[in-house]
């Protein structure tokens, strides 16, 4: 009897559950989203795609711990519509990155059906990601996959990471016609990557990556064709290969190259030069030594290229030479030409065992992309006069007449780089916004309220020096941000003299009494003490703290 009741009353659950879930959806079809048209929704969820994809790690709000993102995929369980236009739609499920647990990637290998997909995976000690890649390029999926990138951490004491990658590497059997990029991540260990990959055919390949690698055969067809080179190299690069190769690549818009080890044997490079008519963007990472200076002076570069450089232990006697070959613009004829930035940013990092300097020169058109990036490091925490020379150098290696912001940031500036920054700025007449940011621009915020003699017109005839008039560094300063607590009683670091607050009423008190006064004065001004703030605000017209974005009238 009790237990007829129970069956009974079960029953009458299901139907209102049932029933709830009938009620639910008619709700669902008279709302707005279930009349989008599947064009829009089918935009929404691409959209989503790349934005928010599934991965395997945890929700910060999951109870459990456990619960993995589903990303763009939650939009799919909404309502029946929604998710029978995401299943109906392969292209969706084409992206199967590396962060996803294995049931997932290998559900969207099947829903991608025939629509060309991309593979993006981590191998390193995952046997299941392992065998999700090796089921991936096997003839089932090879002839319709479009970008294979495969990522591998760790050292190399880690032999299961490079195991995985030589069985994954030794399976690349297969032609791939739909094949267009290829990343291979920390990932073929000590061997040298088989020229045979893929059958030899790969007749859509425009992108290759393989990073932290011994060497690889320069014959190979897929580099070939091509038009992204990404080569780093644990060892040495073999730039006569280089070359050889950069030279029956003109289609090359995308060049990356990086290698750790000097060059052991010298060997000859070609005497033409090597020209990339098409390429836009080139990054080097080397030692600044002889072979850097040879490569490099075999290039020849658009200057509208992007240009990103990472040179370290520098060579005494080729740094000059590096850097002017670096800093350089010469086209194709040979006329050689100097960047003209409209803002130029500055980092000086000092450590114990270690200085480094980076320059970054920004076009007006180009404002989220510098034009040039160089870093300048050593393994010295007091630079040598060589170096010295080098940021020397650096710091004059533009055309300052378009230049109008400058942005340093300091960690450190001692009495000889003081003078390195001060004679560089003493040329930078254009100027009219300046912002310092590090516990080590002390000595640099000093220098807005020194002067220098400023030369006469070149019509003019020979005048003594000694009645040059005088004028401030960036005689046209009108914006200056110091983004450090300027409370007066913080000091600028032991033994350093005033603080930052007392070094900025300095400045602005004697810019107003000689004629240049700053309009504008912004930092982190919250953390400053009331009569500081007030004595700052009777010697500028705005002035504004960006911490808390706060306006001091």
């Amino acid at each position: 009897m009790v237990n007829r009741t129970r069956n009974m009353l079960l029953a009458d659950l299901k139907a209102i559950q049932h029933l709830a879930t009938l009620t639910t959806a008619r709700i669902n079809d008279l709302s707005i989203t279930a009349w989008l048209p599947v064009e829009v929704l089918m935009h929404i969820f691409s959209t989503l795609t790349e934005c928010d994809p599934p991965s395997s790690k945890s929700l910060k709000d999951s109870k459990s711990g456990k619960k993995p993102h589903l990303g763009w995929i939650n939009a799919t369980h909404v309502c029946r519509r929604w998710r029978q236009v995401a299943l109906s739609v392969p292209a969706l499920w084409t992206n199967v990155r590396a962060l996803q647990t294995g049931p997932w990637m290998n559900e969207m290998l099947a829903r991608s059906k025939l629509v060309p997909f991309t593979l993006s995976v981590c191998i390193a000690g995952d046997p299941e990601a392992c065998g999700i890649v090796l089921k991936a390029v096997g003839p089932e999926y090879i002839s319709h996959m479009k970008g294979l990138h495969l990522f591998g951490k760790g050292h190399k004491s880690d032999g299961s990471l490079y195991e995985y990658g030589t069985e994954v590497l030794a399976n690349l059997k297969h032609p791939a016609p739909m094949l267009e990029s290829l990343v291979l991540n920390n990932v073929t260990g000590s061997a040298v990557l088989r020229r045979d990959i893929f059958a030899c055919e790969v007749p859509r390949l425009r992108r290759v990556a393989i990073r932290k690698c011994e060497g690889i055969h320069w014959d190979a067809p897929y580099l070939r064709n091509l038009t992204d080179l990404d080569l780093s190299f644990d060892q040495n690069c073999q730039t006569a290969e280089l070359l050889a190769l950069l030279k029956e690549s003109p289609m090359l818009e995308t060049l990356k190259i990086a290698w750790r080890k000097p060059r052991a044997p010298r060997t000859d490079l070609p005497n033409e030069k090597v020209s990339l008519p098409s390429l836009k963007q080139f990054c080097l990472d080397c030692r600044a030594d002889a072979q850097c200076a040879e490569f490099l002076a075999c290039l020849i570069t658009p200057s509208t290229a992007q240009r990103t450089f990472k040179f370290y232990s520098p060579d005494a006697v080729q740094s000059h030479r590096i850097i002017s070959l670096a800093t350089g613009f010469v086209d194709a004829t040979g006329v050689a030409s100097r960047p003209s930035p409209s803002q130029v940013q500055i980092n000086y990092d000092k450590g114990p065992r270690h200085s480094q300097l980076k320059l970054s020169l920004v076009l007006e058109s180009e404002e989220k992309h510098p034009c040039l990036s160089l870093l300048w490091g050593t393994s010295s925490s007091a630079l040598p006069a060589h170096d010295i020379a080098a940021v020397q150098q650096l710091l004059g290696s533009f055309d300052a007449r378009r230049l109008t912001f400058v942005a340093v940031v300091s960690e450190g500036i001692d009495a000889a780089l003081r003078s390195v920054f001060k004679d560089a700025f003493s040329r930078l007449p254009a100027v009219s916004k300046v912002a310092l940011r590090g516990r080590g621009v002390g000595p640099l915020l000093s220098l807005l309220e020194a002067t220098c003699p400023l030369p006469p017109d070149a019509e003019i005839a020979d005048v003594d020096e000694s009645t040059w008039p005088s004028s401030f560094l960036f005689p046209r300063l009108r914006a200056l941000q110091v983004t450090n607590g300027l409370d007066e009683t913080t000091s600028n670091g032991p033994g350093a003299g005033p603080s930052l607050g007392s070094l900025l009423l300095s400045v602005v008190q004697k810019r107003e009494a000689l004629g240049e006064p700053i309009h504008t004065l912004g930092g982190v001004l919250c953390e400053g003490r009331d009569p500081l703030l007030r004595r700052l605000q009777a010697h500028v017209e705005v002035m504004y703290c960006e911490r808390c974005q706060t306006i001091f009238d």
